[in-house]
């Protein structure tokens, strides 16, 4: 899987091959979205600058953590 452009000023692209849960949270834990990997295109823009985290499970549980930059 791959999420980009890292850093972003807008659109985060997501290049999966399967169906994956996506929750976006700040630097203090809080969620700020969810989106599902159907959506290829994650807009940000309405986010302040700083660190977020994606979060991204998979159809069995399994997650992985992502840090972004939104400029």
């Amino acid at each position: 899987m791959n999420v980009y452009p890292n850093p972003t000023v807008r659109i985060l692209n997501i290049n999966v091959t399967e169906e994956l849960n996506i929750y976006i949270y700040n630097i203090s834990g809080m969620e700020l979205a969810r989106f599902n990997s159907l959506d290829k295109n994650i807009d940000i823009s309405s986010f302040e600058s700083g660190v977020y985290f994606l979060k991204i499970f998979n159809s069995e549980g399994s997650f992985s953590v992502k840090k972004i930059i939104k400029l």
